[in-house]
């Protein structure tokens, strides 16, 4: 069971980093992309203030965050290099796996401190219990089954 969780959490770390690589600079999830600010937000019709200020706290935390996402690239070559060494060492890749997933702890933790800016202190109360029901009628997370193993029956 162990060694399932820890292959799991080996793709799961692998995939992000395969994401990462293709969009340097980026974080997936919420943020100001190509004409504004990326979704959920174009669905709130925010004013034209907003969009600014979404827009400058995104900003401003791709800049603080860019030391991390260097630091990411970093681990994540080190990564590859462990995985195709002559002789594989599992308790190095361990501990650079942890230490590549507590970078990613960081940068989650970063651009969830500027949703959270945004959530407060940018969207009204109205904005905010329509950004609620969209999240209700859209979970995230996988589906059942999660694609490993045999699923749920039909």
């Amino acid at each position: 069971m162990i060694k399932k969780i820890l292959l799991l959490s080996l793709v799961a770390v692998l995939a992000y980093t395969f994401v990462m690589a293709q969009n340097p600079g980026r974080m997936p999830g919420f943020g100001p992309g190509p004409g504004g600010p990326g979704l959920p937000f174009r669905e709130l019709n925010l004013t034209d203030a907003q969009q600014q200020q979404i827009k400058a706290i995104f900003e401003q935390e791709n800049q603080s965050t860019a030391d991390l996402r260097n630091q990411l690239k970093t681990q994540s070559e080190a990564l590859r290099q462990l995985e195709t060494a002559a002789t594989f060492d599992a308790a190095a890749y361990k501990a650079a796996a942890v230490a590549l997933g507590n970078t990613q702890a960081e940068l989650m933790t970063a651009r969830a401190t500027a949703f959270n800016q945004i959530y407060n202190q940018v969207l009204t109360q109205d904005q905010r219990d329509k950004l609620k029901q969209m999240e209700a009628n859209h979970p995230q997370g996988p589906p059942q089954g999660g694609g490993f193993g045999p699923g749920r029956p039909e």
